[in-house]
């Protein structure tokens, strides 16, 4: 599937999904604007990036990559909002897996103190065979372990549900860096969206995956279902900085 077929459908399933009519046209613009800067120089410096992740990346053990796709998206958000020029730097991640997200995180950010929070028991996607197998299921914690060992001075690993996460949390801005993968139901996501929007600093910057994806027989169930609600909801209080397989809010 192309490029440009692959977001054709992504727009006709977000229609389904009921993106307000902003989203659209602040999107359209983003999507343009990165397109036409994205050449040159600037694409070899993105292409460069994603080829020292992946190094890095084959020096650790992972069976997935879901993530290194996003890099460029990430890249420009790093640059744009100066997360790397920020004095203690917080970062939380929903939803962890193997850790390459969170590796990612913490070499693009050498200032970050980083929190992940998973149950490391899957999500209902990945109690099918056919998406991942039980192999890898039952390492994924080991995994995560030992892929993030390096950088044990800087991350902290919350074995609990998100809610457990948030009802332990004491409430109040503390994170510059929100990073929503969790369960992917809309109920979920939107608890997620709604609890870590709170703890987002004002200038914080919240990165929701998985906004094309289709699990879920209804399409409002699936996260693009949340994440629309969400922008409904958060209109006046955020800009839209990204749009496509990722959604990238800040925090006015």
């Amino acid at each position: 599937m192309s490029r440009n077929t692959g977001a054709v459908r992504c727009f006709l399933f977000q229609l389904r999904c009921r993106v307000p009519l902003w989203v659209i046209g602040r999107g359209t613009i983003l999507v343009l604007r990165e397109r036409l800067t994205h050449r040159g120089a600037q694409r070899q410096k993105a292409e460069a990036a994603m080829a020292a992740f992946r190094s890095c990346r084959d020096r650790h053990a992972f069976d997935t990559d879901w993530f290194s796709a996003n890099i460029p998206l990430w890249q420009r958000l790093i640059a744009e909002e100066g997360l790397a020029t920020r004095p203690d730097l917080a970062c939380l991640e929903i939803g962890s897996w193997q850790g390459l997200s969170a590796l990612y995180t913490l070499t693009a950010l050498p200032r970050a103190q980083l929190t992940c929070v998973d149950t490391w028991q899957g999500a209902d996607e990945h109690q099918d065979d056919r998406f991942v197998c039980p192999t890898i299921l039952a390492s994924v914690e080991q995994r995560f372990d030992e892929n993030l060992a390096p950088f044990c001075d800087r991350i902290t690993k919350v074995k609990s549900t998100s809610a457990a996460f948030y009802a332990q949390t004491p409430p109040g801005p503390r994170y510059d860096l929100i990073y929503v993968d969790g369960a992917h139901h809309r109920d979920d996501v939107m608890a997620d969206a709604i609890h870590c929007f709170d703890l987002l600093k004002p200038g914080g910057v919240m990165i929701f995956d998985d906004y094309c994806w289709q699990h879920y027989e209804k399409p409002a169930d699936n996260p693009a279902g949340a994440i629309n609600a969400f922008l409904r909801r958060k209109r006046t209080e955020i800009a839209l900085i990204g749009y496509g397989p990722q959604v990238a809010i800040r925090k006015t």
